[in-house]
């Protein structure tokens, strides 16, 4: 796996990593981009001039990574807009891998999806959807998602238990995280621009739990979608 990180504190085992730091040029202006620059030295990367998210998009499509870290949410946010690259948002990236809770849409199933979820860089993975209310015309809808999330564990060896809830989306999916000990929440915008409050953006800056945004599924295959 090939990892951009854009971040001095993030580390990872396991992977090819190419840092990249940024000189960010709505704070630095003229000669101070100029002294900025002598003052960075990067012995493991590279380091660049511009803003911060487009930066990051250029190197990633140039590089071809796998995946893109930070520890910044706005800045992971922002580099999902531009991207269809996977964004990891996060803190620390030790066992971060181990389990993933994947906010899933129960759309669309067949084999591309499959080799999607095995593929998925993780040991060991649940999925979970939230209903956002639950009244009685609705119980006919609720047991055939449940029947659905059943048959994708049924078919995919990589799920090991799958979720269904009803409630507030940010907060059942934090709730579900806690209560599987996950490593890290898996989640998707259909968008360019994230709609403000929207419930990726939520998740990504409570810092309970690292982020993956991965835009490109959806545009796909229509599996992880923005709840």
């Amino acid at each position: 796996m090939k990892v951009l990180i854009a971040s001095d504190s993030l580390e990872i085992r396991d992977a090819e990593v190419i840092r990249l730091k940024i000189i960010d040029t709505r704070r630095y202006r003229g000669s101070e981009i100029i002294e900025e620059r002598k003052r960075v030295k990067m012995n493991d990367g590279f380091v660049t001039v511009g803003e911060p998210e487009k930066e990051v998009a250029k190197f990633a499509n140039a590089i071809d990574v796998d995946l893109i870290a930070v520890n910044d949410p706005d800045l992971g946010l922002n580099v999902a807009k531009e991207v269809s690259k996977p964004v990891l948002i996060a803190d620390n990236l030790d066992n971060v891998f181990e389990r993933c809770l994947i906010g899933y849409n129960p759309l669309v199933f067949n084999d591309i999806v499959k080799r999607r979820i095995e593929n998925l860089p993780f040991k060991d993975v649940h999925i979970v959807h939230v209903l956002e209310s639950l009244v009685s015309t609705e119980n006919v809808r609720c047991a055939k998602i449940i029947d659905f999330m059943k048959n994708v564990k049924e078919k995919v060896e990589r799920v090991s238990d799958y979720h269904v809830k009803v409630g507030e989306p940010v907060e059942e999916i934090l709730k579900t995280a806690e209560e599987i000990d996950a490593s890290c929440i898996a989640l998707n915008t259909s968008m360019k621009m994230l709609p403000i409050g929207s419930t990726t953006e939520k998740i990504a800056k409570s810092g309970k739990v690292p982020v993956l945004i991965w835009k490109d599924l959806i545009k796909r295959n229509g599996f992880i979608q923005r709840l």
